[in-house]
Formats: structure tokens, sequence, C-alpha cells
């Protein structure tokens, strides 16, 4: 049985942004704004704050210095290169998993799977 908390509220509104910006309703280069989100969903501003780094984190907006949150452009090239960095540290995380397995059984399934990420 795996156990799963439930999403902070941060992760929620980082969640229904996020949604936003992927259905276009938030253009690229269009500002965020901290009060209108925290007016629109009645919730705390330090949430919508840490909203705003978690979509940091995943590429969608840019937080600049006295400028505010920007959502960044989705360029085609841009996916394909956030694709390509996750395949490759995906790749790095299962060969450091593979080198530290004790049972050799339980390690094949494993390797199946590395070798069409590797080839992919």
């Amino acid at each position: 049985m795996t156990f799963k908390a439930p999403d902070s509220l941060s992760e929620q509104i980082a969640d229904y942004l996020a949604e936003r910006i992927i259905q276009g309703e938030l253009a690229p280069g269009e500002r965020i704004q901290e009060q209108k989100v925290t007016a629109a969903l009645n919730v705390s501003r330090g949430s919508v704050r840490e909203a705003l780094l978690i979509l940091e984190r995943r590429h969608l907006i840019a937080i600049l210095p006295r400028r505010g949150a920007h959502v960044t452009e989705l360029s085609a090239h841009k996916v394909q290169s956030l694709c390509a960095l996750m395949s490759e540290m995906y790749i790095l995380l299962g060969t450091a998993v593979a080198q530290r397995w004790n049972v050799q059984a339980d390690l094949a399934p494993f390797l199946v799977i590395r070798e069409r990420l590797a080839a992919s």
C-alpha cells in the first residue's frame, strides 16, 4: 500500500494556474498578479507566492525582481529540451538505483525499462 499525502493549498493553486497556462488562458508574457489570484481564489497571499515558486520550478513562469511573475513561452524547442533533460535525469537515477540493487531477479524488469528509456 502506498501513501500519498493530500496536495497542499499551494500545490492546488499551482495546479490551477498551470492548467490555465497550458490551456492558453494565460498568454506567454502575461503578468500574474498575486493580489488578483488571491482575490479570485479567496486564499492567502503566502499560499499564492508559494504556488508561484512551484510554477517557476516547473518552468511555466519566470519571476523577475521588481517586475513580478510572467508566463513563459512554451515553444516546441523548450518542451523538447525539458523532456530530453528529464529523460536523462531518469536514466541517471535508474542507473544509480541499479548499481545498488542486491537481488538480481528483481533487477531484470527494471533493466528492460531502462533500455526502453535510453532508446527513446
